[in-house]
């Protein structure tokens, strides 16, 4: 009897093991089935990785077309080098991605259904400054000359690329305005008291100027004075006796024939800057700066051998700053900072084109500007007489 039961109770286990079986056969089937329609159908695991992958290679088509399109406008060849250490300075090179601002486009196809593209645009180009180094150059500009230790030049003028051949004077051959790169990174960018006087002034930061900053590692700031005319040395040479006497072609002319064709004063005092003339200036002495306009038309000028507009106001000087280039498509001018001042100082400083333990403020004496031609200029590349404020 004991075997008997023993038996029963085998076959009982054992009818229970075939009936699970079965069971879980049939789940693994159904599962299969589910695995093998998320793999293979319309929605399937295949059907998304091959979906991917054709949005990838689409959207690397697109890009690379995007570059294409962005270099053809620069009038660039859209195959550009890498920029190395043995790159020459001057010469055009690939794109840091970061200045690229991908623009997006919305577009409706038949269906209704909404599709995304994307294209890249920039206002700028890259040029080497040897060493490795790259400088985004504004659209409309160019390179004259330079690297990062001797003082990048850019010019408005096309006829100017390329053309600083390292002569001393080959600036004053120059035809447009021109500007030098100050490079400073993000972390770096802050006003310096240089343990100079009047050291407690404001030392905070316009966090308006960040964002160039942190894109470019780097801004752009003028090679000399903001100027009202540029000396012609053919008037001066060959001209009529009138143009001799005054052999400056003016970009900027002022109401009532005033001229700053004259020497440069010594001004003693706190008060010396209201005995200039205020033919000059964005307001009448005396009254509100909301009241006067601006009694100067036309564009300054940053180039050698200009006369400096020294007879203005801060207002006449940020109007006529911003006024350089306000139809321009792709840069904003305007007053240099004075953290873009401490930045340019300390750059002098270090790459060696000014001394900056110097106790006096500028780079060239009080002088006639009838001799201005003759002018010696102690700095390499920025010429500015100005006092930071």
């Amino acid at each position: 009897m004991k075997k008997q039961k023993s038996i029963y109770k085998s076959n009982k286990f054992e009818g229970i093991t075939l009936i699970s079986l079965v069971i879980t056969i049939i789940l693994l089937i159904i599962l299969a089935g589910i695995a093998i329609n998320l793999s293979i159908g319309e929605n399937g695991l295949f059907s998304k990785a091959k979906d991917a992958r054709d949005k990838y290679l689409l959207a690397e088509k697109n890009e690379r077309q995007a570059l294409n399109e962005l270099y053809e406008q620069l009038g660039l060849d859209g195959d550009l080098p890498e920029n190395t250490k043995q790159t020459e300075a001057g010469k055009i090179v690939k794109m840091p991605e970061k200045w690229l601002t991908i623009t997006p486009t919305y577009v409706s196809d038949a269906n209704g259904k909404t599709v995304v593209e994307s294209k890249k645009v920039a206002s700028v180009y890259a040029v080497s400054a040897g060493n490795g180094d790259t400088i985004p150059v504004p659209l409309e500009f160019y390179y004259v000359g330079g690297t990062l230790a001797s003082g990048v030049v850019i010019s408005d003028n096309k006829e100017d690329q390329n053309l600083d051949a390292g002569k001393l004077d080959v600036r004053k051959e120059l035809k447009g305005n021109q500007f030098v790169w100050i490079p400073c990174t993000i972390s770096e960018y802050n006003k310096i008291d240089f343990g100079k006087q009047d050291s407690t002034w404001d030392m905070e930061t316009n966090p308006a100027e960040l964002p160039q900053i942190e894109k470019y590692n780097g801004f752009y700031i003028g090679r000399y004075e903001a100027g009202v005319g540029t000396l012609n040395k053919n008037k001066k040479e060959n001209g009529t006796e009138e143009e001799k006497a005054n052999p400056f072609d003016y970009s900027v002319t002022f109401d009532g024939g005033a001229s700053l064709f004259n020497s440069v004063t010594i001004q003693t005092g706190l008060d010396g800057f209201e005995t200039q003339n205020s033919n000059f200036t964005a307001r009448r002495i005396g009254t509100p700066v909301t009241y006067g306009t601006n009694k100067a038309t036309g564009n300054i000028v940053v180039k050698a051998d200009s006369i400096p507009y020294y007879h203005t106001d801060y207002y006449t000087a940020v109007e006529m700053s911003r006024r350089l280039y306000s139809n321009h498509s792709y840069v904003k001018s305007g007053l240099a900072s004075g953290t873009m001042w401490d930045m340019m100082m300390k750059y002098m400083k270090d790459t060696g084109n000014v001394d900056i333990t110097s106790t006096t403020w500028g780079n060239h004496d009080n002088t006639s500007l009838t001799n201005l031609s003759r002018i010696l200029h102690k700095r390499k590349f920025i010429n500015f007489n100005k006092r930071r404020n």
